[in-house]
């Protein structure tokens, strides 16, 4: 009998040593486990850093020499009429099409302050106001609308803008997309040209379209108008 009662103890602290044990064991395993995880956390998190840091890179070399304002440095007239000239032709659709527009300051002394006074049929017409530098261009992309509902089905569309130059010169000009002339068709329209900080030209698809009809066949129109 006494050998039995001074054997319970014993039993008891050998539990008591196998419960601490594994109390431990679990311890050390949910430590374990939560390092793995702040690894895997920090890990994911330089990717994504990386992942961030590619995608602004592919941004940069997406625009390319344009800027996502839209102000571009100059190139040489002749290189903006070959691209031009080199779109594919083919039929705007029915129901909108879109508009390259680019306003050229590359031979100008003058900021000039371009802002949209009335528009018609179009979706899309571009910024409000632009200040446009000496030896910049600045391009956008403008929607037409041949919605039936609002009238525009057919009928012309356009957008007008006034210009003020910071040598005090005022001027004004509109871009027009009609079918009267027989075919869509676009010009500028500008009758006070030729001076200083005014309009001096304007092409549409590589082709003179100042107060003139220039037919509007290509996919996406290119037009771009020359300040002096």
């Amino acid at each position: 009998m006494r050998l039995a009662i001074h054997s319970i103890p014993k039993i008891g602290a050998r539990r008591t040593s196998f419960v601490t044990a594994a109390f431990w064991m679990t311890i050390s395993a949910l430590s374990l486990f939560f390092v793995a995880m702040n690894t895997a956390g920090a890990a994911g998190a330089a990717g994504s850093a990386a992942t961030s840091q590619k995608k602004a890179a592919e941004r940069t070399i997406e625009w390319g020499s344009q800027r996502p304002d839209g102000l571009m440095p100059c190139v040489r007239k002749s290189n903006d009429s070959t691209a031009s000239a080199d779109l594919k032709k083919i039929p705007p659709g029915n129901k909108s099409g879109n508009h390259v527009i680019t306003i050229h300051n590359c031979e100008g002394n003058n900021t000039l302050t371009i802002i949209r006074t009335d528009r018609q049929c179009m979706w899309g017409f571009g910024p409000y106001q632009i200040t446009l530098p000496p030896n910049q261009q600045y391009q956008f992309t403008m929607e037409d609308s041949n919605n039936y509902t609002y009238g525009c089905d057919g009928a012309d569309k356009w957008v007008a803008w006034s210009v003020t130059a910071s040598n005090g010169a005022v001027s004004g000009f509109r871009w027009i997309h009609s079918k009267s002339p027989g075919r869509w068709s676009s010009q500028i329209e500008d009758n006070d040209t030729g001076a200083s900080g005014k309009v001096q030209e304007a092409t549409c698809d590589g082709q003179v379209c100042l107060n003139t009809w220039v037919p509007a066949d290509s996919g996406t129109p290119q037009v771009t108008v020359y300040f002096q």
